[in-house]
């Protein structure tokens, strides 16, 4: 067994995969899982850092007493910045990982931002140079006229989308105070109010062991693991235990700002999209560990009965030549935010969002939900569930999210055989408040 200082082990096996994890908890609060899978070439070495798109107000760790606020947009941009090595070339630092023969990637999200490698060789050099770049960043060598180019860019191809379009003004229809109505991306405006200060802002209070949590998994043996955490040691010293920043979270109207919406886009595809918001889940009730991961499964399962391939809905929908490849549907829950948005593109976009929007009302309301399909939709999941524990990069991403929210990958066992269809259906009936739904039509 290993055994290093300043660490202290736990073991957990999963009950359905038959998967081993140990964590390691180190003195500073920072966190490693590893998943071994012994018959995998490949490895996986993923860190999430507890700061994400929505988090743009929060109290300074430095001066408690000081609210900091970032534009929208900012945690992605910082993440751009890590990314682009200590040159104003972008892509230095992707390129460096290149050399050593493994992929790199980072993703920004709601709650949370993701740096992560994968590879086979020279996958200790590599997570030095990861754990080097976001623990002793260069972000006044980041070139931001450059990073502002690359992300204008982004938004600029996705303004010719028309389900982006919709998307973007049913966001801000729907929610007036959280920032989850912007893009991930931020807007072309906030983009270029972004400075040094905030980027290093941000970076002293999110970006400290503290908060990170770290998974490795794939064929990793003994040895290796034992001098990553040593490597872990050496960047972290013993009485490392700054705080967090404590992100400041808005308090929500009840309603959205309109019931309908539409732009005038002729140029572009006809397309709809509907938003319900869930009113109970907001600034000041909170929701979060196993429940907030209960409630994820059980409201996407809802979902696929409602509106899934095998329903009269989507049957409806087919018949109105309003199901294609871009039909989508999908339940959202944050801590403090929830919301099903479902949209599609079609030739008569207004008839099909109406036909939607009363066949979920009427579903939901009439009490039509078939038990027997919960069930089966509950354990096609778990079936995917067991099969994604082959996949070391599905599994390394999904277990560093749960550690973020203070649980583990293997809870997900357990979740299913706790999602009951009454209690999911009493959680989901927000949509059925009228007041708290919207629509937009771009046509």
């Amino acid at each position: 067994m290993i055994k290093v200082k300043n660490f202290i082990r736990s073991d957990k096996r999963d009950r359905l995969s038959g998967s081993l994890m140990h964590t390691y908890q180190h003195i500073s609060g920072l966190s490693v899982t590893v998943i071994p899978k012994p018959r995998f070439s490949r490895k996986f070495a993923g860190v999430v850092v507890p700061y994400g798109s929505v988090h743009t107000q929060f109290r300074d760790v430095k001066h408690p007493h000081e609210i900091i606020e970032v534009p929208p947009g900012t945690a992605h941009f910082l993440e751009h910045c890590l990314f682009s090595g200590k040159t104003t070339q972008s892509g230095e630092l992707i390129r460096r990982f290149a050399a050593l023969g493994v992929e790199a990637d980072a993703y920004t999200d709601y709650g949370h931002t993701m740096f992560y490698v994968l590879g086979t060789d020279h996958f200790g050099e590599a997570c030095k140079l990861l754990l080097s770049t976001l623990i002793e960043p260069t972000i006044g060598d980041c070139d931001l006229d450059l990073q502002r180019e690359v992300v204008q860019s982004e938004l600029n191809y996705l303004q010719s989308d028309s389900q982006y379009l919709g998307y973007e003004r049913l966001m801000k229809n729907m929610f007036k105070n959280h920032s989850c109505r912007y893009n991930v991306n931020g807007t072309l405006d906030s983009i270029g109010l972004i400075t040094k200060d905030h980027l290093a802002a941000v970076h002293r209070n999110f970006y400290t062991p503290r908060g990170f949590s770290i998974v490795l998994a794939g064929g990793f043996d003994e040895p290796f693991v034992e001098s990553f955490l040593e490597l872990i040691n050496d960047f972290v010293p013993n009485n490392n235990r700054e705080p967090l920043g404590e992100y400041i979270s808005p308090v929500e109207p009840r309603g959205t700002s309109r019931f309908t919406d539409s732009i005038v886009a002729p140029h572009l595809q006809d397309s709809y999209i509907l938003g319900f918001k869930d009113p109970k889940v907001n600034g000041s009730s909170h929701i979060s560990g196993a429940n907030l991961m209960i409630r994820r499964i059980a409201g996407q399962l809802l979902l696929d009965v409602i509106v899934g391939k095998t329903t009269f809905l989507y049957e409806e929908l087919y018949n109105l030549g309003a199901v294609n490849e871009r039909f989508h549907y999908s339940y959202h829950l944050e801590n403090d935010c929830s919301y099903v948005l479902v949209g599609g593109v079609c030739q008569e976009p207004d008839r099909a969002a109406e036909v939607v929007y009363n066949r979920i009302i009427d579903t939901l309301r009439g009490g039509k939900l078939d038990e027997d399909q919960f069930q089966m939709k509950k354990r096609v999941a778990m079936g995917s569930f067991i099969r994604s524990m082959d996949n070391i990069m599905t599994v390394g991403m999904n277990a560093a999210i749960c550690r973020l929210n203070n649980i583990d990958l293997f809870d997900y066992s357990s979740a299913f055989t706790r999602i009951d269809l009454s209690d999911t259906i009493e959680h989901m009936n927000f949509m059925l408040d009228s007041e708290a739904a919207t629509r937009v039509i771009v046509n």
